[in-house]
């Protein structure tokens, strides 16, 4: 193991990866792939000494100790993801991460690496090869999740109400769709947790506001659908590589919180896709007068044949309680809302040219 604290390259003897019937295709696409891999993993290895230069601090040997054996025991749930369409070229293959999240061949990762590929490939831990295929994706946490033909996989275990701070020692974890079965583990701490829409400035509708985690662990383009794991060893984050291009974050991870993915992740695996309650509307927190307190979710628009529309919900009505509930922000909405199933009605008390009203509002299915 080579100990570095921007990356620690954990490399394992060579294997014949080629499963028969995979074709000659996947072997052509993985060729490309190992001269990309290993050139990156190159310039890995000097950002990781430069950053070493720096650390002047001394190593706990226990702590190195506890590290390496965390890794080795979280590893076995990391695979390496290969996408493209019915055409081969640079601009329609995808390569990037994921987590077992299920013994019975239950994948997670990132959505856009595999949105509308025709064919998808996992590469284990161990250095087999499968097809997979999409179960189901959510859109709004970007995830999907895949299935492949195998039992008795080791999942990965996900922290339920995490408690990420501030300062918090992280690993990225990552695999490489290559001949070298390679693993990526980069070190890090978290050093900034906010919310996606106050970077990507999207208008608010009724879904969750997902909270991203910044952290100063490198990322690179395979450790796109990677985790995040706490030093217990449970996963905190999927790390997302379009979202770190959108802010410009440059090397560094940004992931998506776990904290409110994992009961998406099971109704995908139930279901095959998600059931999301909404009111069907765009919103934004209403402020007191004294400027500091959210007392209600102003309406911006209505869409279309929505609970809202149908209801009779129109543009600048406030929405001030949920049955009897007060509603003091478009996050609170958004709980309120989630304890409810498609199809069931919830009264909203709304403020309308300065009366109070009661509407009725049959939940739709958020889009």
């Amino acid at each position: 193991m080579t100990n570095n604290r921007g990356n620690i390259v954990f490399k394992k003897r060579k294997r014949n990866i080629y499963k028969r019937g995979l074709g000659i295709s996947l072997l052509i696409i993985s060729s490309m792939i190992i001269g990309v891999t290993l050139s990156s993993l190159m310039l890995d290895q000097e950002i990781a000494a430069d950053i070493n230069k720096q650390d002047k601090e001394p190593k706990s040997v226990t702590e190195e100790m506890n590290i390496e054996n965390l890794v080795k025991s979280t590893m076995t749930s990391i695979v390496a993801i290969l996408s493209y369409g019915d055409e081969i070229s640079n601009d329609n293959v995808k390569i990037g991460s994921g987590i077992i999240c299920n013994e019975k061949g239950y994948i997670l990762t990132v959505n856009h690496i595999v949105h509308g590929k025709d064919n998808i490939h996992v590469k284990l831990n161990n250095g087999k090869i499968y097809d997979a295929k999409v179960v189901g994706y959510d859109k709004y946490f970007d995830i999907a999740v895949l299935k492949i033909k195998e039992n008795g996989l080791k999942a990965a275990k996900f922290a339920r109400n995490s408690s990420v701070k501030l300062g918090d020692n992280i690993l990225l974890l990552s695999s490489t769709f290559s001949e070298e079965n390679v693993s990526i583990i980069s070190k890090g701490t978290i050093n900034s947790i906010s919310k996606k829409k106050d970077y990507l400035g999207v208008e608010i509708d009724e879904v969750f506001d997902n909270e991203i985690i910044f952290s100063d662990s490198f990322s690179r383009k395979d450790s796109d659908g990677g985790v995040l794991i706490n030093y217990n060893g449970e996963v905190v984050g999927i790390n997302n590589f379009d979202i770190r291009k959108e802010i410009d974050q440059n090397q560094y991870s940004v992931a998506i919180s776990i904290d409110k993915m994992v009961d998406t992740i099971e109704q995908i695996m139930r279901y095959g896709f998600i059931s999301r309650p909404a009111i069907g509307i765009y919103g934004g927190n209403v402020f007191s007068t004294k400027g500091s307190e959210s007392i209600g979710v102003y309406i911006h628009d209505i869409k279309k044949d929505s609970g809202a529309d149908y209801a009779g919900l129109r543009p600048t009505d406030i929405i001030m309680e949920i049955n009897d509930i007060k509603v003091g922000s478009m996050e609170e909405l958004i709980d309120i809302i989630s304890n409810y199933n498609v199809g069931e009605s919830v009264i909203c008390k709304i403020k309308r040219n300065n009366c109070i009203e009661e509407v009725t509002v049959r939940l739709g299915r958020q889009d």
